[in-house]
Parts: C-alpha cells; sequence; structure tokens
C-alpha cells in the first residue's frame, strides 16, 4: 500500500509558479459580465495594500491581462467582461479590441 503523501493532483499538473495559478485564476472568472459591486471591492482590497505588495501585484495582473487579451483579442464583447474592466480600472492596461483597430 502507498503511504506517501495524498494529493488531489498528481506532481506533474500542478501548476509549477504562482504565475501559472494567477492565470487560471484570473481566467476562472474574467469572462463573467461585469458586476460594479465585485469590482469595487477589488480596487478597496488593491488600494489597501502597502507600496511593495501593490507593485507586486500590479505586476502579476499586467502579466494576467497580457495573456487575457492576446487569448480573447478578436472577441467583440471583451469590454463587457469583468477581466476587461479589472484589467484596465486597476492595472491600467487597456486595449482596443483587434475588430476595431
Amino acid at each position: 500500500m502507498y503511504s506517501g503523501r495524498s494529493t488531489t493532483n498528481p506532481p506533474m499538473m500542478r501548476p509549477r509558479n504562482s504565475d501559472a495559478r494567477q492565470v487560471g485564476k484570473f481566467f476562472r472568472d474574467a469572462r463573467e459580465p461585469l458586476n460594479h459591486v465585485v469590482l469595487d471591492n477589488q480596487k478597496e482590497i488593491f488600494n489597501s495594500f502597502s507600496g511593495e505588495k501593490k507593485e507586486k501585484e500590479l505586476a502579476i495582473l499586467k502579466k494576467v491581462c497580457k495573456a487575457y487579451f492576446a487569448y480573447y483579442d478578436d472577441d467583440k464583447y471583451i469590454k463587457d467582461t469583468h477581466g476587461y474592466v479589472m484589467c484596465c480600472e486597476i492595472g491600467g492596461t487597456c486595449i482596443q479590441p483587434f475588430y476595431m483597430q
């Protein structure tokens, strides 16, 4: 009988770094319709961070937003999603969708 540590995911299936986990967490909710209450709560949380933590979170958010925009580049409804507005208002990364350029 195997007496090793049990995990829900085998070691090869776990994300190797925190950026991969952040992308997964962001993409899970990013396609949801814009919810201003949730967005306001996220802004408050972000603004409560100290300077160093805020810079770190902003850097992660910008990486995640870059991946999000690349993946949904041709989606004409992207501006109505929670992910787009979060990237734009919190991350300061606003883009024009490809079809509008």
